[in-house]
């Protein structure tokens, strides 16, 4: 009860009202937040590119899923068929005339791992979403690593933030 009278006089005693002190104090401590943010992101930029862009790319993936049906770009059909046949065994060289075989051929890089993700879990179009959001939050690590070697840290994360959040990027890596 001592505390109480001491606790009131104190908070009414100055002249700016408790409110908005309170609300400057935040906003100190989240500048602060922001600033170590970045700073952090500056130390390590490589790292930061692929973590936003795997972020944006996964959100994407997700939201693009639920609120549309139907394949985003036409090619996504193609490679979804191709990993499904390769999946099931059925990727014979009577498939698409041969083109088939050769198309799976020149993008085994990217149809592996999504010909082994179908074949544990079935062909989920999710599933060749996050490959794909991997491989393109993976590009935006690279572009970062490219621009360290000859620019300075801060510079590094523009170019990895800029192919993490490049528009056309996050489409078709999604």
């Amino acid at each position: 009860r001592r505390d109480l009278p001491s606790l009131r006089s104190r908070l009414c005693s100055h002249s700016e009202p408790l409110l908005i002190r309170y609300c400057n104090r935040f906003s100190i401590v989240g500048n602060t937040s922001v600033r170590n943010l970045g700073t952090a992101m500056v130390g390590h930029p490589v790292l930061s590119s692929f973590v936003v862009a795997l972020s944006i790319r996964v959100a994407f993936a997700v939201v693009s899923g639920l609120l549309h049906d139907g394949l985003l770009i036409s090619d996504e059909g193609q490679y979804l068929l191709l990993a499904q046949m390769r999946a099931e065994g059925e990727l014979t060289p009577q498939f698409w005339a041969g083109y088939g075989q050769a198309l799976f051929g020149s993008t085994r890089t990217f149809m592996w791992p999504v010909t082994a993700l179908f074949w544990i879990f079935g062909p989920v179009r999710i599933v060749a979403q996050l490959v794909a959001a991997l491989f393109g939050a993976f590009t935006a690590a690279a572009t970062a690593s490219l621009a360290s070697r000859v620019l300075r840290p801060k510079f590094a994360l523009v170019a990895g933030l800029v192919v993490a959040f490049f528009p056309s990027q996050i489409l078709f890596s999604s």
